[in-house]
């Protein structure tokens, strides 16, 4: 078993807490850097994905406590994965890259042209299935995303303050798994708005990396 410290420990209840007066069965909590955006997340009994933006001053109070206990240079987000049910919890910390590339139009033409194909599509939608989501849950704007509407099907579509706004919808399961096995990096690599990076769009890595989420 981990051992985990007080400061950790305290923010897990407190999340835990939250996460579990909302009704939600899974939750996450990320953060960048010492007084930046907070991001809490939490999935309830019917598989939707709730998000929490206010936060108490106590609230701060605990993060900044762990913050200075986990966050150094190198690191570019912690991140708190918690079922609720069990009170167990993850600590994750994702290092800073060595190097930024920047968004640079030439770019574009390097990403990978192959197909993501029928056996990454079918395991992707089965996690949307499951009420995940591909999305970057942040402030403003998160990229590209997927996921599954309650009576809309499967969508992708633009992520703004954590919510996929749609700008493609798929009524059946076979209809989204052949839209997305026919896909590839370069497909998907589409105009984002000014600032954003190539990082947000839909790649095989982020598809990947959903289907082996635990």
């Amino acid at each position: 078993m981990p051992s985990f410290s007080a400061a950790q420990l305290a923010l897990t209840e407190v999340l835990r807490q939250r996460l579990a007066a909302a009704g939600c069965q899974h939750g996450r909590f990320d953060v960048s850097e010492p007084g930046a955006c907070l991001s809490l997340s939490g999935q309830n009994t019917e598989g939707k994905t709730l998000y929490f933006w206010e936060f108490s001053k106590k609230f701060h109070l605990l993060v900044n406590d762990y913050l200075a206990e986990q966050y150094d240079e190198d690191t570019a987000q912690l991140t708190i994965q918690l079922d609720v049910a069990t009170a167990q919890a993850q600590y994750l910390r994702t290092p800073k890259p060595a190097t930024v590339v920047p968004a640079a139009p030439e770019l574009l033409a390097s990403h990978d042209h192959t197909p993501y194909g029928l056996a990454l599509a079918a395991q992707v939608a089965a996690r949307l299935d499951l009420g995940n989501t591909l999305a970057h849950s942040c402030r403003g704007y998160g990229g590209m995303g997927l996921a599954r509407g309650a009576s809309a099907g499967y969508q992708y579509g633009e992520v703004w303050d954590g919510a996929l706004s749609p700008s493609k919808t798929f009524p059946t399961w076979a209809a989204f798994v052949a839209w997305l096995a026919a896909q590839s990096d370069f497909s998907l690599a589409g105009p984002e708005p000014q600032g954003a990076t190539i990082t947000q769009t839909i790649t095989r890595q982020r598809l990947t990396e959903l289907v082996q989420r635990a």
